[in-house]
């Protein structure tokens, strides 16, 4: 009987830990030691979790539920891509469009009520999704498909890059900022 009981609960266990076998446990202890020990990222900012379209874009594979660590390495933004699946390496997205957090939540800080919501990276996400509501003369602009959204409690920012000029809309895609060109 006793084995019978253990054998059980061993049947019920394996699934649960050949899962971790398989699949990406994404820890944002370790997410920030891969980017700053692996790819010698000097800051690490985020990670988010990215939707095929988004990852197909930069990668040219639609991966599922897969992510992107976002931080500086010599002094420029980076993008690590964190495939879900154990068995694939994560990889410096060499062709990554030009972006900086930093700006970005700055410009915002004159729009948003509460500035709690600009306290940290919570409130991020990044998609391509977005750029198909948008003319062709808008995205003749742009230097890559992916924004930058950001949600606060009462608004949402789409931020996107003209060069290394920033340029955010509003839930009804008007341009409510754009910066100088540098």
């Amino acid at each position: 009987m006793k084995k019978l009981i253990l054998f059980l609960v061993w049947l019920m266990l394996f699934p649960c830990l050949a899962c971790q076998l398989v699949f990406r446990d994404f820890q944002d202890e370790n997410l920030e030691r891969m980017s700053l020990e692996d790819f010698n990222f000097s800051t690490y900012a985020t990670f988010k979790i990215i939707d095929h379209d988004t990852a197909l874009s930069l990668t040219g594979n639609a991966y599922q539920n897969s992510g992107i660590i976002l931080g500086m390495k010599e002094n420029v933004y980076q993008m690590v891509f964190v495939p879900r699946r154990v068995r694939e390496d994560p990889f410096i997205i060499t062709d990554a469009p030009y972006y900086n957090l930093e700006e970005i939540y700055d410009v915002l800080a004159n729009y948003v009520e509460n500035p709690i919501f600009l306290q940290d990276y919570g409130g991020l996400s990044l998609s391509v999704r977005p750029y198909e509501n948008y003319d062709d003369d808008a995205k003749a602009r742009f230097n890559h498909p992916l924004f930058f959204i950001v949600t606060t409690d009462n608004n949402r920012f789409y931020c996107q890059y003209e060069g290394e000029k920033l340029l955010v809309y509003d839930d009804q895609q008007k341009e409510i900022y754009s910066s100088k060109p540098s």
